[in-house]
This record gives structure tokens, C-alpha cells and sequence, in this order.
């Protein structure tokens, strides 16, 4: 979509669908790569024009 500049992994702290070792294995592989965001349980991107801040 383009609104913001980076990939947003959700559930990071691994209590998600997905467990901790796969949120590892995703940062290890493509974190060299892609900007990533983690976030965790409770937290947001929220996007405001050219600003962007984790709530």
C-alpha cells in the first residue's frame, strides 16, 4: 500500500500465532534486508501525515 517505509511483524514477543523462534528466524533471515517493526501485544503504528510513531 505505501504508506509506511517499513514491514510490520506483529505479535512479536512470540505469544501470537507464531512462537518466539519463528519471530527470531523472520528478524535472522530478512532483517538484513527489510526494514522491520516489531510490535508487540498492545502496541500500534500510528501514521500521521510524513510522521509515524509506536503507541
Amino acid at each position: 500500500m505505501g504508506f509506511i517505509d517499513r514491514f510490520i511483524i506483529p505479535h512479536a514477543q512470540g505469544t501470537g500465532s507464531y512462537g518466539p523462534e519463528v519471530i527470531s528466524e523472520t528478524v535472522e533471515k530478512y532483517g538484513g534486508d527489510y526494514p522491520l517493526l516489531l510490535l508487540n501485544d498492545g502496541q500500534a503504528l500510528e501514521v500521521d501525515g510524513d510522521g509515524q510513531q509506536v503507541i
